[in-house]
Order: C-alpha cells, then structure tokens, then sequence
C-alpha cells in the first residue's frame, strides 16, 4: 500500500476499485528532501488518517494544497535547520484547519528560517524557533503571505516557543511575530532571551482594518539590552501595538493573563501607539521599564500586577494622550523614578506631531494599590518643552501606604497649573513633593491592611507560557 500512497493518481483509483475511500481527499505526494528525523510520523508519511496528514519535511508541508476545514498537519519531530515554512489555508470556525508538532517541542526550527501564516482559521501548535534568525524585513513568525498578499484572521499561535539563549548580542533588527490583519491570536507562549534589536512582537495596522488581535497566557522574558553612551537604544520593546502613523487608529486589541519577566530591553515593555486597546490581569515582574501609553486614546489597563522586587528603575503605567482609563492595578517595590514612576501621568507638547507628546486629557486614575515602592504617582511631569499639563482628570481611590519616609507617595508638578480632581485616596507614609499637599490628600491616621498578591501573581504564572518544557 506504500508504493499506492506515494501517487495520488494510483491511490484513488484503488479507492474507487474498492467502493469509496474512507477519506475524503487524495493522499499527498510526500515529495521534497531531507529536513527533520520522522520520529511522529511513523509509516504514515504522505497519508491521510482520520483527516490527519503526516509530513516529514517543510517541503512536504509547503507542497500541501487543497486542505480543507478540519484537516490536522503533523509536522515530524526533528530539527529543522534554514527552512521557511508556509501555511496557507481557509478554515472555518468550527473547524480549524491545524499544524502542530507531533510532539509538543519537537519540532526545533533553527538557523535561518521563518514562518508565514496566512489565511482563516488556522492554528499552529507546539513548534520551537530556537536560536533561529531571519533577514531583511521578515520576522521570525508573520501573520501574513507577503506576496502575492494575503492576511491572516482568525488564525492562533499557540503553545509554542522562540528563544534565542544561543545568540549573540547583534544590532540586526528583526521582530520575532509580526500580528497583520484581524482577530488573530498569540497564546500559551514562550518568548525569551531575544538578543537582536527590533521589537519582539508587533501589531501592525492595515488601512480600514481593526486588528483585534489577543495576546494572552504568554510569558515573555527579555534581560538583554543593546546601549550606545550608556543610554539604551530605543526599539526594544517586548509588544508594540501600532506606530505613529497608526497611532489614531482603533486597535481593539486585549493584552491578558501574560507574564513579563525581566523585560528590560528599553524604558517600554509595552508601548501603546493605538487606540482602544486594554491590559488586563497581566504580571510584570522585576522589569527595569514601564507599560507606556506612548500615543492613541481611550485604552484601558486594569487589574494588572506590577513587583517590582526592588529591581533598579522597575517601573509601572505612563500615561500620554487622551480618555485613558488606569484602575485596579497593584504595584508593589518599585526603584524607578521620573518617568519610571509606578504611575506617571505625563504633559503634552503644543502642536503635537504624531511622533510627540500629546497632552493627558480626560484620564481616570483609580482603585490602584501602590505599596512601598519609591515613587508612587508623578502628576503633571516631563521636560520645558512639555508646557500642556494634565487636564480634566480624575485621580480617586488609591491607596498609597509606604514603610520608609523617604519613598514619595505623590509628587505633583505644580507649573503649569494642571486640573486635576483628587478624590477618596488614602494614604499612609512617605512624603509629598512638587505642589502635592496634605491639603489636598490628607494622610490617613491608620495604615491601611493590604492583602498579598502572591497567590494571584503565582496562577498568572502557572498559566502562563508553553505546556511543555524548555530544556534551553
């Protein structure tokens, strides 16, 4: 039956002699060279089973066409050194078109390789990029065919892995997943030790498009850093969604459930350069930088966990732009300062370019917990350029509580005058700057009984990230 499944035109005859076949497509011709060890494929190379179809090569996998809702692409276990592969297909909702790992991790992509998804419904599950690179101005993983063009929507990374332990430091920029079109999906991933300036993952816009894309239960970890005079370079984000160009554009994007551990690559482990995006229920984790609302309006960063673990310049929210609303969150021991304040709330430039500084507008600040960490809220901040303050703003029901009287609870730039209502905030300990006054935010007489986070930062944790092992 092997010689039969190696020719399409044989094995359907010998179905049709056979009174039907219990498939409902022809096999495929195994074709291509070399490229992996089939340790999950078995005898079943080339064959349909129960709507499964077993590869061994990435020849064998770009060479599939004609894949139809439901179909499941086993990719054999093996290393898989300078491929690009291609998966290109139209699901439907209930019936995902998928390529998976026979086994989870089993599939290591290596060297100089990259992955296009592109199409409706698909889902790829379980493949490792390890110490792998691209060039040009492809990444790692795109969402995309890139010609003749075609978009992905609806489309799920999942359970899968890039690392780069192995590589050295380079100022070559490349990202490691480029998010194009609508609805897609990046969950249950591990993204660690990128090593290469550019942003690890961006969400890019397409004119008359929203993307909508979730980026949740991921665990990104980024401790390297490219410098130049002491300052880090700027493109070393762990998430962008959008520019400046798109920077007014609806985004509609959900960050959730992710861990950030040690994402140090610049001053913005995410930067928001969108608008209507939301934050929610994620962990930062002794990052030396900040969730920044670089530029758009009207996002949202709720009940998010920032501990600092008194990591030097550990940072919480920076607040730019208009209609943003920051509530619920806890930020524990954080050492940053200016900027890298646990909550910051930033003034605009006149005439703001795109590319600059647009004035807080319309901000909603509350129910946050910001316990011992050295600089609490910095109000009304920035440079002499910076000369439009914060304005019909709402800052209510913080609490504030610090065990050392040299941690500042509030600082508030006094000129120019910002218009800032503060309401219902309690705080105990540490010391007001700037034009912040007891008169306006009376110290509280008791200090305030906070509950532990640790239990809930350590299920954002065990939820987060690949199912399976990284032995790197």
């Amino acid at each position: 039956m092997t010689s039969i499944l190696r020719y399409p035109i044989l094995a359907l005859a010998a179905c049709m002699l056979a009174g039907g076949c219990a498939c409902d497509k022809v096999p495929v011709s195994p074709g291509g060279n070399g490229g992996g060890n089939n340790n999950g494929g078995g005898n079943n190379e080339g064959r349909y089973t129960d709507k499964k179809i077993y590869v061994s090569t990435i020849e064998q996998l770009n060479a599939l066409t004609g894949l139809a809702a439901g179909d499941t692409v086993v990719l054999a276990d093996g290393i898989y050194t300078n491929k690009a592969l291609n998966f290109i297909a139209e699901g439907t909702q209930s019936a995902p078109i998928v390529l998976r790992a026979a086994t989870p991790g089993g599939v290591v992509i290596t060297g100089n390789s990259s992955l296009s998804i592109a199409g409706s419904w698909l889902v790829v599950s379980g493949l490792w990029f390890k110490d792998a690179t691209t060039s040009g101005d492809r990444a790692l993983v795109e969402f995309r065919r890139k010609s003749p063009l075609l978009l992905a929507e609806d489309c799920r990374m999942v359970d899968c892995a890039i690392t780069g332990k192995g590589l050295a430091m380079s100022l070559t920029d490349y990202k490691w997943v480029s998010l194009y079109g609508r609805r897609n999906t990046v969950e249950r991933c591990t993204f660690t030790r990128k090593k290469n300036m550019g942003t690890l993952l961006v969400v890019w816009f397409t004119e008359g498009q929203i993307p909508a894309h979730t980026i949740a239960n991921n665990r990104f970890s980024r401790p390297d850093s490219h410098y130049d005079g002491g300052s880090q370079l700027n493109g070393q984000e762990t998430i962008r969604i959008g520019d400046s160009n798109a920077s007014m554009s609806d985004g509609e994007c959900l960050v959730r459930d992710n861990l950030f551990d040690e994402c140090d690559g610049e001053i913005e482990i995410i930067s928001n350069k969108s608008c209507r995006n939301t934050y929610r229920g994620n962990l930062f984790r002794s990052c030396a930088a900040t969730l920044t609302l670089r530029h758009g309006n009207d996002c949202v960063v709720d009940n998010n966990l920032f501990l600092g673990n008194g990591v030097t310049n550990s940072g919480g929210v920076r607040i730019i732009g208009e209609g943003h609303t920051v509530q619920g969150n806890y930020f524990e021991n954080l050492r940053g300062s200016g900027y890298r304040t646990a909550i910051c709330l930033v003034r605009g430039i006149p005439d703001s370019p795109l590319s600059g500084y647009f004035q807080v507008r319309n901000a909603t600040v509350t129910r946050n917990t910001i316990l011992n960490c050295s600089n609490g809220i910095n109000a009304n901040y920035g440079d002499s350029e910076m000369t439009m303050p914060v304005v019909s703003t709402t800052v209510s029901d913080n609490t504030i509580s610090n065990t050392s009287s040299s941690y500042v609870a509030v600082n508030l730039v006094a000129t120019p005058a910002a218009s800032i209502t503060w309401s219902a905030n309690t705080v105990w300990g540490g010391k007001y700057t700037g034009g912040m006054t007891a008169s306006i935010i009376p110290l509280a007489l008791q200090q305030p009984v906070i509950a532990s986070r640790q239990a809930l930062a350590a299920s954002i944790e065990s939820a987060s990230g690949t199912t399976w092992t990284i032995t790197d």
